[in-house]
């Protein structure tokens, strides 16, 4: 949101929880925020919804968008009833296009999501590749056109288990199409199981 508001774009930032609140690296960026004096409002009790309303009302959808910042990707359950899910619920009424940051709220690679509400994006801006919830059939409809943004995690990373995820790839099978040997048969090139 800082970024754009230095490129030129108008941005208001919607809080939902008291800056005090803020984990390590939400607090630094409020901090930046807060010194570029950009405008921002804490929706921290229900009642406060009425300003997110009132803000989307204003909305044009030819010259405003919404970005969905509100969770990262560490989500591990469906968002429950309640001040997160009401913004939700705004936001996917909203006439104004959706932009995801990482990935929809709400969604995640844990749970279904028609387990809990969340945020159905035009376009989803991921960091450095893509998540479980990206590659679900029932998940990754909901956000959008996806976008791949590298911010310079290396690349090691992708090895280690924990994050370890292989999406198979047409040039994974080129070995495959080999020209072969004419006196060739079934057990000269290897075998494959197939489990169903």
């Amino acid at each position: 949101g800082r970024i754009l508001a230095q490129n030129g774009y108008n941005v208001l930032f919607f809080l939902l929880a008291p800056p005090g609140k803020l984990n390590r690296d939400p607090s630094v960026n409020f901090n930046i925020i807060e010194k570029l004096k950009l405008p921002y409002k804490v929706i921290d009790k229900p009642e406060d919804i009425k300003t997110v309303q009132a803000a989307l009302k204003e909305c044009h959808p030819g010259e405003t968008f919404l970005m969905d910042a509100l969770f990262g990707t560490g989500l591990n359950k469906p968002v429950r009833p309640g001040l997160f899910a009401d913004v939700i619920a705004l936001m996917n009424d909203s006439l104004c296009p959706v932009a995801a940051v990482d990935i929809p709220s709400g969604l995640s690679g844990a749970f279904l999501p028609q387990e809990g509400p969340h945020v159905i994006a035009d376009a989803t801006a991921t960091f450095h590749a893509l998540k479980t919830a990206h590659l679900h059939p029932d998940g990754n409809k909901y956000c959008g056109r996806i976008e791949i943004i590298d911010i310079g995690i290396p690349r090691a990373f992708d090895l280690e288990e924990k994050y370890y995820l292989q999406l198979t790839q047409p040039g994974d099978f080129n070995e495959m199409f080999l020209p072969r040997a004419v006196d060739g048969h079934k057990g000269t090139y290897g075998h494959c199981l197939t489990v169903c």
